[in-house]
């Protein structure tokens, strides 16, 4: 079954399920919420224990391979999508609460995904792709309010919008590149050692970086073409970038 088949059918279904939900669900947005109000991705590996409130006409796309425990609220409109492109989806005990017109999208495709997802709350009408069975705890509500007053009230007018900085937390420069290469990382990513890969997982080559936090480095194997950057810390913990060396 392709994808508009897929989607419609969900969609149907969702409909006929109106008689069956619950009565009218409600939600207080937290205080810590990110608002996305603009198209957005977020590396799961660096912010994986995050809320976020996605607005009418956004899309949240989430990847990188590690445990992530976030949490999603959808308003009328926005959609969530899980991306495998760098060969995992990312996995965890997520938490979707979707209005009617929102879109989450679990692209679970890869084998060695690991979704563990752990809540869906959703109105008649939201599109669901590849999210069948994956929920601990699943409720069709006949309405889903959202209460923000913890965060002041109408939080994607664009006044309260912060877009989480989404890519504070490192930096890779310039892209595409030829032999050197300016990286910032994140605390937790100091004393790194950073490998790169072909897209058939060949090891190209590997590089210790120093305790400091910006790193220029030289590479010095004659390789080019799309690679797979992977940042590994001192505690094993690993983060994954697409670069494109010219």
């Amino acid at each position: 079954m392709n994808i508009f088949n897929k989607t419609l059918l969900l969609f149907t279904l969702s409909l006929c399920s109106f008689f069956f939900s619950k009565a009218q669900c409600s939600y207080v947005i937290p205080a810590d919420v990110h608002v996305i109000s603009i198209d957005s991705s977020i590396n799961n590996s660096f912010l994986p224990a995050q809320k976020f409130l996605i607005c009418p006409g956004s899309t949240l796309t989430v990847y990188g391979n590690s445990t992530g425990f976030n949490k999603f609220y959808l308003e009328s409109g926005a959609a969530v999508i899980f991306s495998d492109s760098m060969g995992a989806t990312p996995y965890g005990m997520y938490s979707f609460y979707a209005k009617s017109g929102s879109t989450v999208h679990y692209n679970a495709s890869s084998n060695v995904a690991f979704p563990f997802l752990d809540t869906l709350v959703w109105e008649p009408g939201a599109t669901l792709i590849d999210t069948g069975g994956l929920f601990n705890y699943d409720s069709l509500c006949s309405s889903l309010i959202f209460d923000y007053s913890l965060i002041g009230g109408a939080p994607c007018s664009g006044t309260n919008s912060d877009n989480v900085k989404l890519t504070q937390n490192f930096s890779i420069t310039p892209i595409p590149f030829s032999t050197e290469l300016n990286i910032y990382l994140a605390n937790t990513f100091s004393e790194s050692e950073v490998i790169f890969y072909d897209l058939s997982g060949r090891i190209l080559e590997q590089i210790i970086l120093s305790d400091e936090a910006s790193n220029s480095i030289k590479l010095k194997n004659n390789w080019s073409g799309v690679s797979i950057m992977e940042f590994k810390n001192k505690n094993g913990e690993s983060h994954f970038e697409k670069v494109i060396r010219y």
